[in-house]
């Protein structure tokens, strides 16, 4: 209940039982002379709120229930079956309000029920937590760090509604503008030596990928699809490039790689969104929507044998949660990604409540690093095993891009699966929140 509602209720509450003009029938009714009108209104106008604040503590009960993953190993949560969701390989108008999330509008999530309180993790205690951009307007999004681990690139609407990418130091306030063009630019990502960003642009009038030094300079067009292109990753030579198409044919997300000696070439690998090229072998990993049923997104990998698609196989799958945005850690051994319970009712401007999850390349031992609080969004593995994502938490109610120390839920994720159960809370010193759903050992 707001806090207008409660001082309505209780002003009426006076008038109800001190204002002369309120008598008690005999059959305890109450009657109300006519100026005593805007009293009754004010308390029906109270009644109304409270029910739609308990509608809206339902909703948000839905949101930051548990996640009850199917796939990978051992079952860490259960829920109620869920309701039938939204078509997540259907084509988003991308019109990316930029102020928000660039993954908002993409139709990436799906549609929960659950009734669990949000809790919050050990892990992602402020001991374990550094805010790493400082926006107070606009938002700080779609995180990426080069192969020193010293340099963030990000998208960002700081100084105006289009967004502009920036380049910084992981331990500076310093940053410098890499792009300013009247459109927009999101999902830069660094070529593995560094010298270079790839990132998404609708500069042409639609969604396109495009390349440029980091030092500043004209980027170059890569890709001139009548389609929609996004999210590119390079390959660890750096010569080559996959990303996300809509698919015109199929109506669903294709992933395509191209060689960017010759860009004109162009090999379609299966069905995906956000690939990432793995920095160790010759793997993919991305999301990918179920053909049936809620079309809810799970994470996969595929493997590239002599640059053809083979062995796809699904890591991360949840009966109640969409799975989203993952990325490798360092080795190639873990992957990172997000869950979202209850997008659906979220809107289209992304989740208000997001998690990230550790889990390994079989599938096993799934390890949770944040919990229930906030919107924990695209996160991103540094090479010195750093994973920096997007938050809201600062309180602000604006996004700014963080960082967590994963070092503890690596350990956990490592271990074989038979030692562990979903119980108990690592005992993580100095963290301070209570409570996680991480895989703990049972002695």
């Amino acid at each position: 209940m707001t806090l207008r509602s409660i001082l309505t209720l209780t002003t009426f509450a006076l008038l109800l039982f001190t204002n002369p003009g309120c008598s008690q029938y005999y059959n305890g009714g109450y009657g109300l002379k006519t100026q005593d009108r805007e009293a009754v209104l004010a308390y029906e106008r109270a009644k109304q709120d409270r029910a739609e604040a308990a509608e809206a503590k339902k909703l948000a009960d839905k949101r930051t229930g548990p996640v009850d993953f199917q796939a990978g190993g051992q079952t860490i949560e259960t829920g109620p079956v869920p309701r039938p969701g939204f078509a997540g390989a259907t084509r988003p108008e991308y019109t990316h309000n930029v102020a928000k999330r660039s993954i908002g509008t993409m139709g990436l999530y799906g549609q929960v029920q659950t009734d669990k309180q949000p809790r919050t993790s050990p892990l992602d205690g402020i001991n374990n937590l550094r805010q790493v951009t400082f926006t107070t307007e606009g938002a700080d999004f779609d995180p990426d760090i080069d192969p020193t681990g010293q340099m963030l690139v990000y998208a960002s609407t700081r100084h105006r509604e289009k967004s502009d990418l920036y380049i910084k130091s992981v331990n500076g306030m310093a940053l410098r503008q890499l792009t300013d063009d009247p459109a927009n630019e999101v999902m830069p990502t660094f070529s593995p030596d560094g010298s270079r960003v790839a990132f998404a642009s609708d500069r042409a009038g639609n969604w396109d990928i495009y390349i440029m030094d980091t030092e500043g300079g004209q980027p170059v067009q890569v890709t001139r699809d009548a389609t929609d292109d996004f999210y590119p990753s390079f390959s660890r030579d750096g010569q080559q490039l996959i990303y996300s198409t809509f698919g015109t044919q199929s109506g669903q997300w294709e992933m395509v790689i191209i060689d960017l000696n010759n860009p004109a070439t162009k090999r379609y690998i299966g069905h995906g969104l956000f690939p990432v090229w793995s920095p160790t072998q010759d793997k993919i990993v991305f999301q990918r929507s179920r053909q049936r049923g809620t079309r809810w997104f799970s994470i996969w990998t595929i493997d590239l044998v002599n640059g053809e698609p083979m062995y796809p196989t699904e890591i991360a799958a949840s009966s109640n949660a969409a799975a989203i945005t993952p990325d490798w850690s360092p080795d190639g051994k873990q992957v990172v990604f997000c869950t979202v319970i209850d997008p659906d009712a979220d809107g289209s401007d992304g989740p208000l409540h997001a998690d990230l999850w550790l889990v390994n390349t079989n599938g096993t031992n799934r390890v949770r690093l944040t919990m229930g609080r906030f919107a924990n969004i695209q996160p991103n593995w540094a090479g010195d095993g750093t994973i920096y994502f997007t938050s809201d938490r600062s309180g602000l109610g604006m996004e700014n891009v963080w960082s967590i120390a994963p070092n503890r839920a690596q350990k956990l994720a490592a271990q074989p699966v038979e030692p562990y159960l979903a119980q108990g809370t690592p005992d993580i010193p100095g963290a301070e929140s209570e409570g996680t759903e991480a895989m703990v050992p049972t002695e």
